[in-house]
Formats: structure tokens, sequence, C-alpha cells
């Protein structure tokens, strides 16, 4: 009885340690990497917005995720119809941009001759945290111009 009294409490803390939810409601995740996956009719290029913790500054990187697999990074910054984008938030830093741990992050999608959207969502924070192995997922459909607002699916595992 005492071995599953003491599972439950240590998960019920790895529960709120994974979302922590803030004074303002919002849930807050800590997270190394971000993942868009463009389930439109478009083409796209994804990069990562941030507000910094100390000064509460706004920055942003307008080509910064590539699509795996089937092209290396720098090769080409769109992301084509049914594919996705991987966005490891250390290469901002590699790029001498000046996103730092505790910053508060989200994706910003250009649509090739349509809209641009932002990831940002009021109800969540992506909170960057090098060591986190973690990913934060988001997602989009419809067409150019309708229907095609960034869905947040949740935390994955790297």
């Amino acid at each position: 009885m005492i071995h599953q009294t003491t599972q439950a409490v240590s998960l019920a803390f790895l529960v709120l340690v994974l979302a922590s939810p803030r004074a303002d409601g919002a849930d807050e995740y800590r997270v190394s990497d971000l993942k868009w996956s463009n389930n439109g009719a478009y083409a796209a290029v994804v990069g990562v917005r941030w507000k910094s913790a100390r000064t509460g500054e706004t920055h942003k990187t307008s080509d910064t995720c590539y699509p795996p697999h089937w092209a290396p990074p720098g090769y080409s910054h769109t992301i084509p119809t049914g594919q996705h984008a991987s966005c490891r938030l250390q290469d901002v830093i590699e790029k001498g941009l000046s996103l730092e741990p505790g910053d508060e992050v989200w994706l910003h999608i250009n649509i090739l001759k349509g809209d641009n959207k932002s990831c940002h969502k009021d109800d969540i924070r992506l909170i960057f945290d090098p060591e986190a192995k973690r990913k934060g997922t988001f997602s989009s459909g419809g067409t150019t111009l309708n229907n095609n607002r960034c869905k947040w699916r949740g935390v994955e595992d790297l």
C-alpha cells in the first residue's frame, strides 16, 4: 500500500512539472525543440519567435525550421503539403541570435501566396530549456487563405 501511494504521489508531481499552470491560467511546458506539420493545401516557411524573459522584447527569425529526412538543413526552407518542419531551438542560438533559456517561444508560419499565422496561444506557454529533450508540436490545415490557423497538438519526447 505504501509503495502504491508513493507511485501515485510521484506521478502527480511529474504531471505538475510537465504542465504547470501559471497565475494567468496558461499551462507552461519546457521544450528544447518545436515541430509544425503542414496538413494544408499550401507550402510555407516556418520561423521561431520568442519573448525575452530578461527584457520582455519580442524577437523572430523567418526561416529557422527545416524539413527533416528529405532535405538537409539549409537546402530548402519551404515546407510543402504533407511534410513537417523541425525547429531545434539551439540552432537559433548558434546563428548568433538572442534566444536564451527561460524565454517564451512559439512558431510563425508564412504561407506562400497566403496568410501569415502565429502559433502563439494565450493558454499555452512554451519555455525554452535546452535540457528539456521535448518538443512542442503544432499543425495547420486548410488553404492559403481559409481555415489555416495554427493548432496546438501537445508536447512529445525527443
